[in-house]
């Protein structure tokens, strides 16, 4: 096999190789993919939860006040809820959630399901105020309905909570869910190694031949 036959295959392997990894760093957020925040932090999409309504991992439907379902919901800030619909983490990880309101369609319509993979992650998430509409406070504040009445229920006025049905309509308000990515290979990690092993193939194929 000639050099310039093995060097054609090393270069369209590069270009294929930067290709995806480029691929990966572009358009939407898919659950998996990570993001990196304004401190160098990284982190991996998890998913995202309505303010109202349903969250698509398990369909919940948010609790309702008075004559809607429960009188008296519990209150939850952004770190509750994400490890409600995400499930708990194990030692040393972390979640994050974040407002980016995500996309915006051709008609101009908000696609807030959505989030680009550049989206800035602001550690705040969107909570309901009980009496007082909505507003954006930090992801992890500790008591989310210690402001009007009992610190773990969204019953007075005050109360503070990222999941229930009172304020807003669905689809309005949706808080993202990040987690501290698992330790796997990045692509440009992978293209590299991949490139390393066709490399050392590529040259014990040369050497057999003469």
């Amino acid at each position: 096999m000639s050099s310039k036959f093995l060097n054609a295959v090393l270069a369209i392997f590069i270009f294929c190789s930067i290709g995806l990894t480029n691929n990966a760093n572009a358009g939407l957020l898919l659950v998996g993919d990570t993001i990196t925040d304004s401190s160098g932090q990284l982190w991996e999409y998890v998913g995202f939860f309505d303010l109202v309504g349903t969250n698509p991992e398990n369909g919940d439907l948010a609790p309702g006040l008075g004559g809607r379902g429960n009188d008296a919901p519990e209150a939850l800030n952004g770190i509750d809820a994400a490890e409600y619909f995400f499930g708990s983490l194990g030692f040393g990880e972390l979640y994050t959630v974040t407002t980016d309101r995500g996309t915006t369609d051709t008609g101009g319509t908000p696609n807030y399901d959505e989030i680009f993979t550049d989206a800035e992650i602001d550690n705040r998430a969107f909570y309901s105020i009980f009496g007082g509409g909505v507003v954006a406070k930090a992801a992890g504040k500790s008591s989310p309905g210690a402001v009007g009445g009992d610190a773990a229920l969204y019953d007075a006025t005050g109360d503070q909570t990222v999941w229930v049905d009172d304020n807003s309509d669905p689809e309005q308000y949706i808080n993202h869910v990040f987690k501290t990515p698992t330790k796997i290979p990045e692509p440009a990690t992978l293209a590299i190694f991949s490139l390393a092993l066709f490399g050392l193939g590529a040259r014990r194929l040369k050497n057999s031949n003469f």
